[in-house]
């Protein structure tokens, strides 16, 4: 009898398990293609007694398309990030400045599907029960990292919709760094018009920063290491020429998080040694080597940095 009662538990642990990472790849897997509207609050825990904090409505039309209209602090009052799919447009009034990049969202079905492979590989998933939230169900997730046993991330997922309505985010160390949430939310029956989704043609920006257009090229015609420790992958390298001047640029993910790295025949670095610039959400390192100079920019923890500088320029 005990025997069976064991054998059923690890089946129904197994299961659990199972279907707490199917809720989550559904989840990944619906980002961008969910027409609504809220309002999201952001909580950055830096080393302050209180946290600074972003309020801003945002709107997802569906198939690939986002605004986000930042309502407060005051100095970040009319900003606008738009992003159609294809590209990110970021417009600051104060500044009058607009930024052109790449799209934030994932749309390619293969590489949707190594992200989720690489979470799975990486991390571990746990069913932590459920809460509700704005009148809806959630189910509560909590990510571990398989390398370093801490907490990378929690989400409280709608499993009505398989949209995430909180996002408890932590950095390498396992602390908390920023909390994201929704106030309000309406799901919408239809996708959003385009209108919403174009730069306004009242904006006249006096400088335009365009990033959109960087030339990818293969990854098997780069030199850059194709993975890196805690089970970062290389994931794209673009080329940026300026007449004699050449800079690399190479993003590697774990699924969940990225590492950026430039890599340039400019002397970025001076020094010798290897200068570290560290926040509570990233470090920034600076090196070079007799050929190269070198940026390296993400959340590594403290012990594992030897380790990546040893990989990216042994």
């Amino acid at each position: 009898m005990i025997k069976k009662i064991i054998i059923l538990s690890i089946i129904l642990s197994f299961t659990l398990s199972v279907s707490t990472f199917d809720i989550l790849k559904d989840t990944l897997e619906n980002e961008g293609r969910i027409p609504f509207q809220g309002i999201e609050v952001t909580m950055f825990y830096n080393e302050k007694n209180f946290p600074e904090i972003l309020v801003s409505k945002v709107i997802y039309g569906g198939n690939y398309r986002f605004r986000r209209e930042y309502i407060a602090p005051p100095f970040f009052l009319g900003r606008v990030t738009i992003d159609d799919g294809v590209r990110k447009y970021e417009y600051e009034p104060i500044l009058n400045r607009l930024r052109i990049s790449p799209t934030n969202f994932i749309t390619d079905p293969q590489d949707i599907k190594k992200r989720i492979e690489l979470i799975k590989k990486n991390y571990n998933t746990i069913d932590l029960g459920y809460e509700n939230m704005l009148d809806r169900k959630t189910i509560i997730v909590s990510l571990i990292s398989k390398y370093t046993n801490k907490k990378a991330l929690q989400l409280w997922i709608d499993i009505e919709k398989n949209y995430i309505l909180r996002k408890d985010k932590y950095n390498s160390e396992g602390r908390l760094v920023s909390r994201t949430f929704y106030s309000e939310i309406k799901y919408e029956n239809n996708s959003l018009p385009d209108h919403l989704f174009k730069p306004d043609p009242t904006w006249k920006p006096q400088k335009v920063i365009d990033e959109s257009n960087l030339r990818e090229i293969g990854l098997k015609e780069s030199d850059f290491s194709p993975e890196l420790p805690l089970g970062y992958v290389l994931d794209k390298v673009y080329i940026i020429l300026k007449r004699d001047d050449i800079i690399f640029y190479s993003r590697y993910t774990d699924g969940l998080n990225t590492v950026s790295l430039f890599k340039s025949n400019v002397p970025i670095a001076k020094d010798k040694d290897v200068k570290i610039e560290d926040s509570f959400l990233w470090k920034t390192v600076f090196w070079h080597d007799q050929r190269w100079s070198y940026v390296l920019i993400g959340d590594i923890p403290s012990n594992k940095l030897e380790e990546f500088l040893k990989k990216i320029s042994p």
